[in-house]
């Protein structure tokens, strides 16, 4: 495992070569889409089944557009008020997007990265990059380098653009359009919140937006996102001894690691999965308090990854 520059990075991806490279969310494992045997490697290094889309990354408007068979005038909307950044759309595709990074499903989720490593990236290697978070299947994303070096230690390459600036994966949304209303499903919470979505549709369209859950976003599963140390939710005061700990996950354990939620949502994600491995440095468990002030709508996002990386609750 190699921290390589944007010029050997591009030249890697140009080849066909898969490369960890960071963008506002967390480190994507990059590849290009016109490469099967990349697309392929790419799931084989993730240890990642195939029935789990990729999203695509594209460096403009244009690129998104050239790979879609349909685009709804709604989009238009949401790429100039997100893009670049942390949304990811979903549309009917072209024939130019391999069924491998769909996971056969008709539909591709497209993304602008918000980071100017990321887009310049993709401009130079001049086709747009596959990039599902660089990091084992179901386990912790990684929003550093050195997470990615920790992941997969000499098996790929990674460019490193500092910590990333949201710590969560994007939002992914798919828009349906009925009558006189557009039917907003989001896929799966993150970067872009609903009250933001809301803010920007709602003067110019009579739209409802719903949490749907479907096979055509990545991180569909109930179980995802999971550090080494199993993570248990308690919605109450935290136990004084471990015993109520250990008898929800059914085992004995060395300690239990408290992992306290900053005062902010946006805090929180920046941090989360930080805290998900510095709190697996030690074997024992995570747990993690629900409470009102860390709940809500503008939680969403937060509390969907720390339910997924959960293996109990009490």
């Amino acid at each position: 495992m190699s921290i390589v520059d944007l010029k050997e990075a591009v030249a890697a991806l140009r080849a066909g070569d898969v490369v960890a490279i960071p963008t506002e969310t967390v480190y994507g494992l990059a590849g290009r889409i016109d490469r099967e045997q990349t697309l392929r490697q790419i799931f084989a290094v993730k240890q990642r089944p195939f029935f789990d889309p990729l999203i695509v990354h594209v460096a403009e408007l244009a690129q998104a557009r050239a790979l879609t068979a349909e685009w709804p005038e709604i989009f238009d909307d949401l790429a100039r008020a997100f893009w670049p950044g942390p949304l990811t759309l979903v549309a009917p595709k072209t024939d130019a997007v391999s069924s491998l990074i769909t996971s056969g499903l008709d539909t591709v989720a497209l993304r602008c990265p918000r980071h100017q490593l990321a887009l310049e990236i993709i401009r130079q290697v001049g086709v747009p990059l596959a990039g599902p978070s660089a990091n084992r299947f179901g386990r912790t994303s990684p929003t550093r380098a050195q997470d990615v070096k920790d992941e997969f230690v000499d098996e790929v390459s990674v460019v490193d653009g500092g910590p990333c600036e949201i710590g969560l994966e994007s939002t992914v949304i798919q828009a349906q359009r009925q009558g006189d209303t557009w039917k907003i499903g989001i896929l799966r919470p993150g970067g872009v919140s609903r009250a933001q979505l809301q803010a920007v549709l709602e003067p110019k369209y009579k739209v409802e937006i719903e949490r749907l859950h479907s096979v055509a976003s990545p991180g569909h599963l109930k179980a995802h996102y999971q550090p080494t140390n199993p993570v248990v939710i308690v919605r109450g005061p935290i136990p004084e001894d471990k015993a109520p700990i250990e008898h929800a996950l059914s085992r004995p354990l060395e300690r239990v690691h408290t992992l306290i939620l900053p005062a902010t949502p946006e805090l929180a994600a920046r941090t989360l999965y930080a805290e998900f491995r510095r709190l697996s440095e030690q074997p024992g468990a995570i747990v993690v308090q629900q409470i009102a002030a860390n709940s809500g709508p503008d939680w969403e996002a937060i509390w969907d990854r720390i339910e997924r990386a959960s293996s109990a609750r009490i």
